[in-house]
């Protein structure tokens, strides 16, 4: 035996003892769960491990066990992690249509729970299976989305998801599949610098794996030689053999003028495939990358001995295909019947619950025409009161209000007559009773009247009563509004009477008993509630209550209408009146 042998064979049983007493720790742990989630977390850890360590027919045990358990109490993130497992898997038995379809399921979860970092992962794997089926248009989309996806932060999950680093360094290798050179360093750059800055060691070992290759491509043989080197290097020091074995082969096409040295780098990689766990996938690079070495130097016996490895490769791999293709089709005839079975009793019921579905609809349409002529004469009697209302209207604006007008007037020429003081008054009280029944009896017919019943409407009544309430006064009046958005909401007037009287009320109660010589009024509105300030610069309240009965008239109509009132005495009063608007 070589000395190059004996030393990679020592090499790999040292990290096989290594990986072994971590997962029969990680089989402890299991055996210690007390609880089927605790079994289902453990079986999920040691599946990962044996994916990691190329023990992929025990991986694939527990992941069984683990999809058993999920079945118990489904949980779409469990089902999700499960997913991924099977499909790593699989691209590690180079099962990849399989790997595929199981990724494309993950997209799915993903996408149900809106999880970017399970669709990051479900898209890399994707990606990364596409590329060994050719599919490479399809893969370099797939590896785009899974870096968009990917987020800012990954937070702790129940399997370690994929890392930044392999999506960078997979789209490096895919866009040197593509002849695409420069972009591929540029690819690779950016993912070996995340390894280095995340401690991603397996991440390291393929970068400078690919900037190995990328240098060959480049014909730049010194630099790609040197980078295929340090991959060993790290490959060794991390324990990740598949790696070494790989780069072996690489390594042996620039020795193809040193037999002894090429015979070295290829006892060196078999060595640990033999006496190791290898992956088919990495064993098939290693034995394809040989050959071609082999067949340039005309080693007839080892080109030989290859392909009949080459083959054997095949054959498991087409065994394994054919294994689960059975199991694929086991599963699935299983739920075609749980699916005909689940249809026959359907058409049971079907058929059991067919008079009963006729009485339901019939009884809804007999509801539904009930619900309809309810309506419809609703409507017939609303129209009917607002046409009345309309009449008492038009009556109390044509009848009383034109004999109120001439009471008024009778008033002002009796006032001209040049009457007794005490008529005077009198005349006076008249005059101003009549103003006053006059103005509630214009607010009132306002309020009836739905042809002007918007907040623009209301605001432009507002405006005009106050401006002439000021008119010839010495009191300095302002209004403001900002109502655009919601100038053509409608205000029932009920909302209206309340609201302007109260606006009415403060108005006269600045005059009168504030001393007021400036008074703002403004309108604002939100899409939910018109607010009304009233603000003068008077005497504000001198004590709690001050307004009197005003004060608790104002009160009381917005509670009526489920309004709010604010007071703040400050350099005068000011009055807040907010109301709801409807929606």
């Amino acid at each position: 035996m070589s000395r190059w042998m004996l030393l990679a064979i020592v090499f790999c049983c040292g990290l096989l003892a290594a990986q072994n007493r971590d997962v029969n720790r990680q089989i402890a742990v299991f055996n210690r769960c007390a609880t089927l989630e605790c079994q289902l977390s453990e079986a999920v850890k040691i599946a990962e491990t044996y994916i990691e360590t190329d023990h992929q027919d025990k991986a694939q045990q527990w992941i069984d066990y683990a999809k058993k358990i999920n079945q118990l109490h489904p949980s779409d993130s469990i089902s999700y992690f499960l997913t991924s497992l099977q499909t790593e898997a699989f691209y590690y038995m180079e099962l990849f249509p399989f790997a595929i379809h199981e990724a494309e399921k993950g997209i799915e979860i993903g996408k149900t729970l809106k999880d970017s970092a399970f669709l990051a992962d479900a898209y890399f794997f994707k990606g990364i299976n596409e590329i060994e089926t050719a599919e490479l248009q399809s893969a370099e989309q797939a590896l785009w989305l899974a870096k968009n996806y990917y987020p800012k932060r990954v937070g702790k999950h129940l399997r370690t998801l994929i890392g930044k680093a392999y999506v960078y360094n997979n789209l490096a290798q895919l866009k040197l599949k593509n002849k695409e050179i420069d972009s591929a360093l540029y690819y690779n750059k950016k993912a070996y610098a995340l390894a280095k800055t995340n401690s991603n060691f397996r991440g390291v070992v393929n970068g400078e794996q690919t900037f190995g290759l990328l240098y060959a491509e480049k014909k730049q043989i010194d630099s790609a030689r040197w980078y295929l080197e340090k991959s060993i290097a790290s490959a060794e020091k991390y324990g990740m053999r598949d790696i070494v074995a790989l780069n072996c082969a690489y390594l042996m096409h620039w020795y193809t003028n040193d037999a002894q040295k090429v015979n070295a780098l290829y006892v060196k990689g078999l060595a640990i495939i033999e006496n190791s766990e290898v992956n088919n996938s990495y064993q098939r690079y290693f034995y394809v990358t040989a050959l071609e070495v082999f067949q340039q130097m005309g080693d007839t016996k080892q080109i030989l001995a290859l392909q009949q490895k080459i083959i054997s490769i095949s054959e498991d791999t087409n065994d394994r295909a054919r294994h689960f293709t059975q199991k694929i089709t086991d599963q699935y005839v299983k739920n075609e019947n749980k699916l005909l079975v689940a249809k026959i009793n359907e058409l049971n019921q079907s058929r059991n619950i067919a008079i009963l579905q006729l009485v339901v609809a019939l009884f809804g349409f007999l509801v539904l025409l009930f619900v309809a002529l309810f309506f419809r004469r609703k409507n017939k009697l609303q129209q009917l009161l607002l046409d009345q209302k309309n009449e008492i209207s038009k009556d109390l604006h044509d009848d009383i209000g034109s004999e109120l007008g001439s009471i008024l007037i009778n008033a002002n020429l009796l006032a001209k007559t040049q009457p007794s003081d005490k008529q005077q008054f009198l005349i006076g009280k008249i005059n101003h009773t009549g103003t006053e029944i006059s103005q509630r009896l214009n607010a009132f017919i306002w309020s009836l009247n739905t042809e002007h019943n918007t907040v623009r409407d209301f605001c432009e009544y507002a405006k005009r009563y106050s401006q002439n309430l000021f008119e010839g006064s010495d009191v300095v009046f302002h209004y403001s509004e900002k109502v655009a958005d919601v100038d053509q909401k409608i205000l029932n007037g009920y909302l209206r009477k309340n609201l302007f009287f109260c606006i009415k009320e403060a108005l006269n109660n600045a005059v009168k008993h504030a001393r007021a010589t400036r008074i703002e009024l403004s309108v604002s509105a939100t899409e939910k509630h018109l607010t009304v300030v009233v603000r003068d610069n008077g005497i504000g309240l001198q004590q709690p209550h001050g307004m009197g009965n005003g004060l608790q008239n104002i009160r009381k109509r917005m509670q009526a209408v489920r309004g709010s009132v604010q007071l703040e005495s400050h350099q005068g009063l000011q009055i807040t009146l907010t109301i709801a608007l409807a929606t």
